[in-house]
């Protein structure tokens, strides 16, 4: 949070980090919209897009995140001095994960909609 003081008035600025693990296992055919979609959001804050939920990767604590550029810088020392950063291999699996996503995300959503439509979920009160 960023505090000025001017003419005796304190401003506070909020920071957002969103943690998208979820983001991409919609279950209709509008596509969730993102927070930095909103005008200004990226002033204020980022997400961070961890890779467990979507590409079945739970426990490797593999993201990477987008929005404002000094939050991101923030969070990367922090990571780097907290825990040293991520395993090499885990890296490469990450990009690969992500370069290769579009069937596997598409027919992973639609197994997910098919398991919610045999669970009686989808139906409305």
């Amino acid at each position: 949070m960023n505090i000025s003081l001017e003419d005796g008035e304190i401003e506070k600025i909020a920071e957002v980090i969103l943690i998208v693990a979820y983001g991409d296992l919609y279950y209709t055919d509008e596509k969730p919209h993102s927070f930095l979609s909103i005008p200004g959001a990226k002033e204020v804050g980022v997400e961070i897009y961890s890779l467990s939920k979507t590409f079945n990767m739970a426990g490797w604590r593999s993201a990477f995140t987008v929005g404002n550029e000094s939050i991101i810088r923030y969070l990367g020392s922090y990571l780097q001095n907290a825990v040293g950063g991520v395993f090499g291999n885990i890296q490469d699996a990450s990009a690969f994960a992500l370069s290769h996503q579009s069937a596997e995300r598409a027919a992973l959503r639609e197994q997910y909609k098919k398991e919610k439509a045999l669970l009686g979920i989808d139906k409305k009160n």
